[in-house]
């Protein structure tokens, strides 16, 4: 862990760090965010160029600084934020897809969608829907 001058991006890739020096290269750094658009969390992505499998985890801010962890039922009582949440409610009357994964829903929003996901495909029950 280190101090908050570090961006939520060079946390991820020091997080990922091990990741990386097995062959991953990082794909992305989803932002989960209030209604507001306050980040809250983060879901860092990776993929192995070779194998193609992927490497994703949670990360959150940790007292001062970044650490690799899901965010928890005391932060969170309702059940873990949707992703896009602050699209979702910028947009409160337009009809919104839900895909399965941050990856997904960031491919399908750069096309002008309104679209969430609860995270991965076991995620569901665990957000505040």
């Amino acid at each position: 862990m280190t101090t908050t001058q570090e961006t939520p991006k060079e946390a991820a890739r020091r997080l990922a760090a091990s990741a990386i020096r097995d062959g991953y290269n990082p794909e992305a750094l989803h932002t989960y965010t209030d209604r507001n658009g306050k980040p809250l969390y983060w879901r860092i992505r990776a993929k192995n160029g070779k194998s193609g499998e992927k490497w994703i985890r949670p990360m959150k801010r940790h007292g001062d600084g970044y650490a690799l962890g899901e965010p928890t039922s005391e932060e969170h009582p309702e059940g873990k934020p949707l992703y896009r949440l602050h699209d979702l409610a910028a947009r409160p009357g337009d009809v919104a897809i839900v895909t399965e994964g941050e990856h997904k829903a960031d491919k399908l929003a750069a096309l002008g969608l309104l679209v969430t996901t609860s995270g991965a495909a076991d995620s569901a029950d665990k957000a505040d829907w």
